[in-house]
């Protein structure tokens, strides 16, 4: 299944007021009040009295969001979803609070270059950016057994989760993530098709797309891969499940690190130049103490306060600014065996 480009997806996102506000929490749930009713009634079961988080009208409305209204097919997937959330409340709840990672964390965030940088130009939504051309994949399973780079990569969708659902819920709307996949850097390498790679992901996908329903709204790649690498990438793309391909946006730029991001519709359309990093062709250079770049309106907010109380976080070493996670907005390698990130807790 091939990418949706920018400009076509961008243009879909952006409704006649130029917004890309989301759905109507209130009125989304008056719509499947009888459809959530059921699922609660079926799920009674397994919620504890005094659960760690809410299962509330929220949680089971993003399911049938998915689903289509049907309580048959979302059914099995809301109780797995439950059952996965209850074993692993305590890591997930540090994840929230800003006090944690994801299980494995110490090992994968080693040469793992991502973080939340800011919103769109409304404010609306957060976005995410990953330097994967900063990534060397080969380099975490180094240190990290595929099974655990797997776990991780499911609970980072947490992270995500954590500021998308205090979000919607401070402004009523159904706040998704953006993702900047930003493959500058990116060698000629058949790490791309590294069976363990492509199941990891294509896992990961799954499972993610599984526990984490209406979570992503697109993720843009960015700088995407020379002639060379085409073909490792699109094989590595075909193993990623159907939703995730249909949310993989690729931006037509041929190199979005030049001045002028006009060339990325996303960017021009969704995004405010001097909130785009200048390795991805905007003004934005962050000091190295920065956790993240704030947003705009309520999910400024959001930001704001998980910004007080986050103490957990994955810097570069002997960091001079940059935009994600401390590393230099002028890099353009992976980074190496001796340049692992940092844990620094507040």
């Amino acid at each position: 299944m091939a990418a949706t480009t920018a400009s076509a997806a961008a243009d879909n996102l952006l409704n006649r007021r130029g917004s890309t506000d989301g759905i109507i929490i209130a009125e989304a749930i008056a719509q499947y009040r009888t459809q959530i009713d059921e699922l609660k009634a079926a799920c009674a079961d397994m919620v504890p009295s005094d659960p760690p988080e809410p299962y509330d009208d929220l949680f089971f409305l993003r399911f049938l969001l998915t689903y289509k209204g049907s309580v048959a097919e979302a059914l099995a997937i809301v109780r797995r979803t439950i059952t996965w959330r209850l074993e692993n409340a305590d890591v997930l709840k540090r994840i929230r609070e800003g006090t944690g990672g994801p299980l494995y964390d110490e090992k994968v965030s080693l040469y793992s270059v991502s973080s939340l940088h800011g919103s769109t130009v409304d404010g609306n939504h957060p976005v995410f950016i990953i330097r994967t051309g900063l990534t060397d994949v080969k380099l975490i399973l180094d240190v990290a057994k595929p099974e655990e780079f797997l776990t991780w990569a499911i609970m980072q969708r947490e992270q995500y989760f954590a500021v998308c659902d205090a979000a919607t819920r401070r402004t009523g709307r159904l706040v998704k993530a953006f993702i900047i996949n930003d493959f500058r850097g990116a060698r000629i390498s058949w790490s791309l098709i590294d069976s363990r790679i492509m199941k990891i992901s294509g896992s990961a996908g799954r499972e993610g797309d599984l526990y984490y329903p209406q979570l992503l709204a697109a993720t843009v790649v960015v700088n995407a891969p020379s002639v060379a690498l085409s073909f490792a990438f699109g094989i590595f793309r075909s193993f990623l499940p159907d939703n995730t391909q249909k949310l993989m946006l690729l931006c037509p730029a041929a190199n979005a690190s030049k001045p002028d991001i006009s060339k990325c519709p996303f960017a021009s359309k969704l995004l405010d130049p001097n909130d785009v990093p200048t390795f991805l062709g905007g003004k934005c250079v962050c000091p190295a103490s920065s956790k993240w770049k704030g947003g705009k309106g309520d999910i400024g907010k959001v930001l704001e306060d998980r910004g007080k109380t986050t103490t957990y976080r994955w810097v570069a070493r002997d960091s001079v600014g940059g935009c994600v996670r401390g590393v230099d907005n002028r890099r353009q390698k992976p980074l190496a065996k001796d340049e692992p990130l940092q844990l620094k807790v507040d």
